[in-house]
């Protein structure tokens, strides 16, 4: 838990303070389409940020849609990994399970928690699997 709450803060430091603390409203226009972002893995871990695309659909608070990244941990035949995203959204907090569809053996579900901040452009969080917990954030497409 203290792990989840220092990748939190350090992300939130990434964010200029201007931006910090915008409501749900100021993301609603926008947040259906394309975003591009970055995860990482634990402090000390070797493995550099690994990019990805999330193709989000957005139905109320209901979030799904589909996510793109090269293959950093699959079965080498495998250029891309892809995984399937449901999840929801309540004021400035998302939270979705993004789950590998078994491209390059993988099929494993990673839990995502971000704040939506910078006038609803960008969400800064973290991710968690069992006991690992890592950061990431995304920036809408324009």
């Amino acid at each position: 838990m203290a792990g989840r709450l220092l990748l939190l803060v350090v992300a939130w430091l990434l964010v200029p303070s201007w931006a910090l603390g915008q409501s749900k409203d100021s993301f609603s226009s926008d947040r259906q389409g394309t975003w591009s972002g970055f995860y990482w893995y634990p402090h000390g871990a070797s493995q550099r940020p690994v990019p990805f695309t999330f193709n989000m659909n957005v139905a109320k608070d209901r979030v799904s849609g589909r996510i793109t990244e090269p293959n950093t941990f699959g079965q080498p035949s495998a250029q891309n990994l892809y995984a399937n995203v449901s999840g929801d959204m309540r004021g400035s907090v998302l939270r979705f399970t993004k789950t590998y569809d078994g491209t390059g053996g993988q099929s494993h579900s990673v839990l995502y928690e971000g704040h939506i901040v910078d006038l609803g452009a960008t969400v800064v969080g973290y991710w968690r699997i069992d006991n690992t917990v890592g950061g990431f954030t995304m920036r809408r497409d324009q």
